[in-house]
């Protein structure tokens, strides 16, 4: 019996490697057109791109209203949502915050009291002002920056499902920097099986594993972008109520949903309230998780305790890093 053959569209976008795989493939076309959607997608949200919509947002941030895409508008608006949703642990705002904190992880110096307080005051997505009807966007105050970093990926990867699904491909499995969405099943007619990293270890030491069928996979985890001052670890998950690294007792916290945006923003919004305040965004969202505590101690939701296996369990695995 003839089958169609596997193919694999590996690409960088969003600052980050993707890949798009496609167990029996009759369509490379629809795949090529996921690829570039994804990098149009990278085109409008970039804060390192001048032609940007992101980074023509933030030099006339206090100025003017910005003439945008629809994509932009589209995810800001989901974006303020979700940041009322979750009380401001998510905010799109934390740009000045996030480059504070980055130019410190290069001089692994803590900064100073007054810098926090002062970037603090320029996140708030109560600031960000949407003419939805005339696609312009515009932040308030002078200074103020947004930063898609928190989202973006779930959005791309959202649209990359859509996009094979109206090409009638029905399993592929969508890596977008571990931003995971598995549509169907593998070749062998079995659940795509993920990774899901340890967050004391190296990027691509893993945990253990999990069988996953058409939803969406999302990481926020502490182990990636950090650095030690005093004996105290510093990571670059920020919570931008405070201007300082979340201490909600995590490690990490895998999401487990229909949604790769709403996952991604969930993820670290859970990541800073906690597992406890979390919950109910989960019940929300009806998502399941992985919470990993500082202590050690793994937490798995209802909803996972058959699919996920511990490391000595593994067979095969794809990567679903920390984000």
């Amino acid at each position: 019996m003839n089958t169609l053959p596997s193919y694999n569209k590996t690409f960088r976008a969003l600052g980050t490697i993707n890949s798009i795989f496609i167990p029996r493939c009759h369509d490379i076309k629809a795949v090529l057109e996921a690829a570039r959607r994804v990098e149009a997608i990278d085109d409008h949200f970039s804060a390192f791109k001048q032609s940007s919509d992101v980074s023509l947002i933030n030099s006339n941030a206090g100025k003017r209203y910005v003439k945008v895409h629809a994509d932009t508008i589209g995810i800001l608006k989901r974006a303020v949502e979700l940041s009322e949703e979750t009380d401001g642990a998510f905010d799109v705002t934390t740009r000045a915050l996030v480059d504070l904190w980055d130019r410190a992880k290069k001089q692994k110096m803590i900064p100073d009291k007054n810098d926090i307080e002062k970037a603090c005051q320029l996140v708030g997505y109560q600031k960000l002002l949407l003419d939805e009807e005339n696609f312009r966007v515009m932040l308030r105050q002078k200074n103020q920056q947004i930063c898609l970093g928190g989202i973006a990926k779930g959005y791309a990867a959202d649209e990359v499902k859509r996009i094979l699904f109206e090409h009638d491909i029905s399993n592929a499995l969508i890596n977008l920097g571990g931003n995971i969405f598995t549509m169907g099943e593998q070749q062998t007619q079995k659940p795509w099986i993920i990774g899901i990293q340890d967050p004391t270890k190296i990027t691509g030491a893993f945990l253990g594993t999990l069988e996953m069928n058409n939803e969406t996979a999302v990481t926020s985890g502490s182990n990636e972008r950090f650095f030690i001052k005093n004996g105290r670890l510093y990571h670059h998950i920020l919570d931008p109520r405070t201007g300082i690294p979340s201490s909600c007792g995590l490690l990490s916290v895998t999401l487990v949903g229909e949604c790769s945006m709403v996952m991604d923003a969930l993820a670290t919004a859970i990541f800073v309230l906690g597992m406890k305040k979390g919950l109910p965004l989960l019940k929300r969202y009806h998502a399941h998780a992985i919470f990993i505590g500082t202590d050690g101690k793994i937490f798995l939701t209802k909803g996972l305790h058959q699919r996920f296996k511990m490391a000595d369990q593994i067979d095969f695995i794809h990567s679903n890093t920390a984000v």
